[in-house]
Order: structure tokens, then sequence, then C-alpha cells
């Protein structure tokens, strides 16, 4: 599904594409060009949000990665803020 959304995208972006490429061509005075290349990043950008709006709600996978037990502090070590690297943090 979320493959889909940025399908939209892509092509959202290739009409904001054609069409800013349009105003460049056609538009004679600022304001046309300013009309013309909202227009464009109107093709562009909402179709961008959605897809991250999509993904962001998309579940992740997490991956659980644990430490050796010859790595792990000792309570004496994690009691001396000397030998404790995460000290101040």
């Amino acid at each position: 599904m979320r493959g889909f959304f940025w399908l939209l995208a892509a092509i959202g972006s290739l009409i904001g594409i054609l069409v800013a490429v349009e105003t460049i061509m056609e538009a004679t005075s600022a304001p046309q060009q300013a009309a013309g290349f909202s227009h464009a990043v109107a093709w562009a950008v909402p179709p961008y949000v959605l897809a991250r709006a999509v993904e962001s709600f998309s579940p992740r996978r997490v991956e659980l990665v644990t430490a050796p037990a010859s790595e792990t502090k000792t309570s004496a070590a994690a009691s001396d803020p000397e030998k404790d690297d995460t000290a101040g943090w």
C-alpha cells in the first residue's frame, strides 16, 4: 500500500515538472509565472505529504539487540562515577 502512494507522489512530481516547464516557456509576466509555479507545486506537494503520512502510520519492524553478559557492567562499576563512562549524560 505504501508503494502505491509513493507512485502517486512520483507521478505528481512529474506532472509538476511538466507544468513548471510549460510555465517557463509560455509565461509573459511575473503574475503568470507565480500562478504557474504555484500550480506546479500544488501538483507535487500534496501527494508527497500523503505518502509520508501513510508511511508514518504503517507499522515498522523493530529488532531488539541485547549486549552479551560479558559486556554488562558490574554493580561496583555502576556505582563508581569514575568507572562509569555514562556519568554526566
